[in-house]
């Protein structure tokens, strides 16, 4: 009774998918428009990614600390999320065990919630590589890059997925970082992901000269 064939199809025509669909057809979206396209995203996803020689893991704990992720690459550029939605209780439990096994560090954003553990996972003998925010902005694009590039193979994970998808930027001067208090959808997986293979990528660098 209050909008006619016309007003619709010209929304149609004018708005983006997303937008259409949260305005007009009461439909759910993770996010307006995808950080990283989905043929991108999917032409590096498989259910057959194992990362082998030269791993490194990384930890992330969403905002409300209710979820972590575990993440784990190779120097090869296979990377792997083998662990989401983790209570942080149970976080650097199965974190350090899996570094200790693999005789492996463990990479964290150090202005991230996950910050909170690096001692505690110091303590148990395991070596941390804390991510400034300007290495982490550095991550992100690299990451973005890799797979644009087809360069980085991904077993696909569900949680890992959702967050691709939802993902969104929080500009840092120049460039940019995940965002962690915008969106619908835990980005931990996927910060996880991107601080494993930038460092596995970058496993010779000087890190003091990162600054």
């Amino acid at each position: 009774y209050t909008i006619d064939e016309g007003v619709v199809s010209h929304a149609r025509q004018a708005m983006s998918e997303d937008e259409f669909k949260r305005a007009f057809m009461n439909q759910w979206t993770v996010s307006q428009e995808r950080v990283i396209p989905a043929a991108l995203w999917n032409a590096v996803n498989s259910d057959t990614v194992a990362p082998g020689v030269g791993l490194v893991f990384a930890i992330d704990v969403n905002t409300e600390r209710t979820a972590g992720a575990i993440a784990v690459a190779d120097a090869a550029g296979n990377c792997e999320v083998i662990a989401a939605g983790l209570p942080p209780a149970k976080l650097v439990e199965r974190a350090v065990a899996v570094a200790q096994k693999q005789s492996a560090a463990i990479a964290l954003d150090d202005r991230g919630p996950a910050a909170l553990f690096m001692t505690e996972i110091e303590l148990a003998g395991v070596k941390v590589f804390p991510y400034s925010t300007k290495q982490l902005s550095q991550a992100c694009a690299r990451l973005f890059d890799a797979v644009a590039d087809g360069q980085i193979q991904i077993r696909r994970h569900p949680k890992l997925d959702l967050a691709a998808a939802g993902a969104q930027k929080r500009d840092s001067g120049d460039s940019w970082l995940w965002a962690r208090k915008d969106g619908n959808v835990d980005i931990g997986p996927l910060v996880a992901v991107t601080l494993a293979h930038d460092k596995a990528k970058r496993a010779n660098t000087v890190w003091s000269a990162w600054e």
